[in-house]
């Protein structure tokens, strides 16, 4: 297992070094190496350098609060592994319609106090139609959808923008999860263990 260090991780995600080190506070359970010896530089794992950057993706791009994105964290850990969306993962557990899934992101929305709900959509195909309407282009997209938790994953298909506006509201951020993880593996790992986590995947028309 490679494990990578607080000034490294800052150095390769272009994140100021006292953000990541803040996070990795926030995000890790403290570790248990650091009281035993004198200056020790802590490392991280994979899956916890990844932690790191998505709970920092969580607070300073989603605006959710701390104790929020450490909720969201807990809730998404098992969905997360089961679907590959992980550094390091050792098995899968995907629907047959999650199969075919080019690309997952994820709609959270707050279900009240410390409570929220995660509806994921997978997209399959997504094909460019030609002309516009109203001046907008359109692609006709086919998705798997689903909320975590829920057992019901069925395909859907619709007419969207090809270049949509914002989907964050007050009520609803919408978590790019498998960019993240790819962005994440480029500049941490190198373009070839990016591609690897895409390769099986349909790609997108």
């Amino acid at each position: 297992m490679v494990m990578i260090k607080n000034s490294e991780l800052a150095e390769k995600l272009g994140i100021p070094h006292t953000k990541i080190k803040r996070w990795t506070r926030e995000f890790l359970p403290p570790d248990p190496l650091a009281r035993k010896q004198s200056g020790y530089t802590r490392t991280l794992s994979d899956n916890e350098a990844f932690k790191v950057y998505l709970g920092g993706h969580l607070v300073s791009a989603l605006n959710f609060s701390v104790h929020e994105a450490r909720i969201i964290l807990e809730d998404l850990k098992d969905w997360l592994s089961a679907k590959g969306l992980l550094p390091d993962v050792e098995s899968l557990d995907l629907h047959e319609l999650e199969k075919q899934v080019s690309i997952f992101y994820v709609d959270i929305m707050r279900g009240g106090a410390e409570k929220f709900w995660y509806f994921v959509k997978g997209s399959v195909e997504r094909q460019h139609l030609a002309g516009t309407i109203n001046g907008v282009e359109l692609a006709q997209e086919q998705y798997v959808q689903y909320t975590i938790g829920g057992d019901m994953k069925f395909l859907s298909s619709e007419l969207r923008p090809v270049h949509p506006l914002d989907q964050n509201r007050i009520d609803q951020k919408r978590l790019h999860i498998q960019n993240l993880l790819i962005n994440y593996l480029r500049k941490v790992k190198g373009e070839k263990e990016a591609l690897s986590k895409v390769i099986g995947r349909r790609t997108w028309k």
